[in-house]
């Protein structure tokens, strides 16, 4: 996970073999940090909590093991004492909350997030330039030079067609009463096929579309899997996306497959599959205004998944995390479960309280779910028959431009 400077010393002081596990969660609704602790025996008369003198750091210490994070924010400098108290009761989970500086400083805004809570996703329309060019992410293959793409064009959200037909009332009539089934002679229904042209790239959250003249370094997979992934890097034969809908002059590429140079002497960057699948979920989320999803694959696959947003956006710091550096997170609560395939429109399943989702990677989205646990002490990874999950989301600590 990306982490940020704050305090160095003892940055380096965590073990990677520690059985100490330290935890920290910035509660912005009542301007706290929470911090749990798990140990791996009961707390003496040994052990010790203290913060470091710029408040940013909280440090460990219990049978001979040393242990610190750095904090999401700064704590209040109304905390004097140095070292805070351990309960007396001997126990393995030990708590602490302690307030923040009640007018952070700017910096300190954009570190822990307040002044953005904006969902980022990179690689918009409003981004990418005729200057833009663009790499496989795996071997650095150019796949779309500088020059190619003249303009770059936002689509609608994924839902505006179900959303067209579900209000009703405010849906385009056609003249004289006629009107056309879904909606696609007015280009409003779900099977309305999108517009190719030569030099103008489609940009939605987690794919571009190009004409396939814009594109170099791209051939068909000879026996794809899924129709997710019908088209590769020509050199390191990567899956980079699929043939556009409707058309096989078009390819749509997955943003997490590239690696992009957003202009003239801008270095290419990539970013990880979890942090756009985040930011997709929750678009979704405010778009569709929901907070539980099941997740399914295009592909048919029998894995299926619920998620229910738990918490949309903290800053956590975990000892586990890079360094015990802090990063903002979608805090999830997650259930494997059997494939539900809806006979209705998505949008108005379950009186819109709940939604679908189709991921091709499905697979990698439980993988993250179940390794982000390892974030959190033992005692928090479950909440009733639910598993928790924290995922990194884009921040503007991520380089974005």
């Amino acid at each position: 996970m990306n982490g940020h400077n704050g305090d160095s010393s003892g940055a380096n002081k965590n073990s990677s073999n520690t059985s100490i596990h330290l935890y920290a969660e910035f509660l912005k609704n009542i301007g706290t940090v929470s911090i749990q602790a798990h140990l791996p025996t009961v707390s003496n008369n040994a052990t010790k909590a203290t913060l470091s003198a710029s408040h940013h750091q909280f440090n460990l210490s219990h049978d001979g093991e040393f242990v610190s994070i750095q904090l999401p924010t700064r704590v209040s400098h109304d905390i004097n004492q140095a070292t805070l108290t351990i309960p007396a009761a001997p126990s393995k989970d030990l708590s602490f909350r302690l307030k923040v500086e009640e007018k952070p400083s700017g910096n300190e805004l954009r570190r822990n997030g307040i002044s953005n809570a904006e969902n980022i996703m990179p690689w918009m329309a409003s981004d990418l330039t005729p200057e833009t060019e663009m790499y496989c992410a795996y071997c650095g293959s150019k796949l779309i030079g500088r020059g190619s793409v003249k303009r770059w064009k936002d689509l609608p959200s994924e839902g505006w067609a179900e959303m067209m037909d579900l209000w009703h009332c405010h849906k385009p009539h056609e003249p004289n009463g006629r009107e056309n089934s879904g909606g696609v002679s007015r280009g409003i229904g779900g099977e309305s096929k999108l517009a190719i042209e030569i030099g103008v790239g489609l940009v939605s959250p987690l794919d571009l579309i190009f004409a396939t003249d814009d594109c170099m370094g791209i051939e068909p997979i000879d026996t794809p899997t899924t129709e997710a992934y019908t088209i590769q890097c020509c050199r390191c034969h990567a899956p980079m996306g699929s043939h556009g809908s409707g058309t096989e002059h078009s390819y749509r590429i997955r943003k997490s497959r590239l690696s992009v140079s957003l202009s003239l002497g801008h270095p290419s960057v990539s970013y990880p599959l979890e942090q756009w699948l985040v930011g997709y979920i929750v678009q979704a989320a405010e778009f569709e205004g929901v907070q539980r999803f099941t997740v399914s694959s295009p592909a048919m696959t029998p894995r299926s998944l619920k998620l229910w947003i738990f918490n949309s956006d903290i800053t956590i710091s975990s000892s586990e995390a890079h360094e015990g550096r802090y990063c903002r997170v979608l805090k999830l609560l997650w259930q494997d479960c059997e494939v539900e395939r809806s006979k209705t429109s998505e949008l108005s399943r379950a009186g819109l309280s709940e939604s679908d989702i189709e991921l091709p990677e499905i697979d990698q989205l439980h993988e993250l779910l179940k390794t982000s646990a390892t974030l959190l002490p033992d005692p928090a990874r479950k909440l009733g028959h639910w598993n928790v999950a924290l995922l990194q989301r884009f921040s503007q600590g991520d380089g974005l431009n």
